[in-house]
């Protein structure tokens, strides 16, 4: 109970501050322990994160035993703290942990049919993906997994880098793209768009830009219509 104690703490100090603040229960290690004489304060939700199981087998693989040992008080979890606002911190791309946090890095590789299947799983139990194509759309799979106001974008790709620590771009949301883009511009960054693109991506589409960044990434500025 020490946990939620510690939380429900920190989340009265956030909402002095701010009094619609929502705060999340951190539920791994120790923290996957049912909570038994301590109740989650109003604007606590549950944040999943199983990072001592086998990240090569499938999260709900009953053959496994550190994956049942990871789920076998997530149904509880959920009930106890409500699946509204629940979310699941996962460990697909984490290549510092495949890594064993020492360097160099491990080529990384992505098990797609493992985050196939932990997906639908989560699915199952209420959890929800933030936005994702259609199988078969043309422009290959993508998926948009959210934690708070972070959001991963993970997609299908021939080109990949296939090295340890390379990634593909960094996206920065903005309110106003055009205003964006003309800034970017009279900065005189170097553009790698001639004008303002748009994808069919979320309920209405984004429009985005792209810049070539200092050591040569790509920065992509987005709007969400």
């Amino acid at each position: 109970d020490q946990l939620l104690r510690i939380t429900n703490a920190i989340h009265r100090g956030v909402r002095r501050a701010d009094p619609q603040a929502r705060t999340a229960y951190l539920a791994y290690h120790d923290g996957l322990t049912l909570p038994r004489r301590t109740e989650p304060e109003d604007g606590l939700f549950l944040e999943y994160a199983p990072i001592s199981r086998d990240h090569h087998r499938p999260i709900a693989d009953k053959d496994c035993a550190e994956n049942a040992a990871q789920t076998e008080t997530l149904e509880a979890l959920l009930s106890f703290f409500g699946r509204k606002n629940a979310q699941v911190l996962e460990y697909w791309m984490d290549n510092s942990l495949f890594s064993g946090w020492k360097k160099p890095p491990r080529r990384f590789a992505l098990d797609r049919d493992v985050m196939a299947r932990d997906v639908e799983f989560y699915e199952g139990l209420g959890f929800s993906v933030a936005w994702r194509t259609q199988p078969g759309a043309a422009e290959g799979k993508v998926a948009f997994l959210r934690r708070g106001d972070i959001v991963l974008e993970a997609y299908e790709s021939e080109r990949t880098a296939g090295r340890p620590g390379a990634w593909d771009h960094v996206c920065l949301g903005v309110e106003d793209v055009e205003a964006a883009f003309a800034e970017a511009k009279a900065r005189g960054y170097s553009l790698m768009d001639r004008e303002i693109r748009f994808l069919p991506f979320w309920d209405n589409g984004v429009r985005f830009f792209n810049v070539l960044g200092p050591s040569g990434e790509t920065v992509e500025f987005l709007q969400k219509l």
